[in-house]
């Protein structure tokens, strides 16, 4: 009986584990970024990657945005917005913003964005990236 239930919850956790994970291109994309911003660009590990809840819902998935200072000078409160657009129409459908206090010069950040969105639906991922010397 627990050798039975043992069985049961591994391949529960199995499940869990790899869910959504049917997509294993990657691409790099990536840009200057925009506002007073000089210096700063971004790339992107893969485009939006579609993934399922348990409830049946999507969201998509950027496993790493990564922020470059390429700038002489140390950037302070820099935003990276994240938006999830529909490119159909154009619509913002999810934001995500990322505040960093400081990115020294030549140095980078990353990080992962999860954003909410229909399933089915082939979106991109625009990129803005701002700072603030105040």
């Amino acid at each position: 009986m627990k050798i039975g239930l043992f069985l049961i919850a591994a391949i529960m956790l199995a499940l869990f584990v790899s869910a959504g994970c049917t997509d294993s291109g990657s691409q790099s994309s990536g840009g200057d970024s925009s506002g007073y911003s000089e210096g700063l660009t971004y790339s992107l590990s893969s485009g939006p990657v579609q993934h399922y809840r348990s409830d049946g819902t999507c969201y998509y998935r950027v496993e790493t945005v990564d922020v470059r200072n390429n700038g002489a000078d140390d950037a302070r409160n820099v935003v990276a917005r994240c938006n999830l657009v529909d490119p159909s129409t154009n619509e913002v459908v999810d934001t995500y913003s990322k505040y960093f206090e400081v990115i020294e010069a030549g140095d980078h950040q990353g990080f992962s964005v999860s954003l909410n969105g229909e399933c089915g639906t082939a979106y991109k991922l625009e990129v803005d990236i701002s700072r603030d010397e105040k």
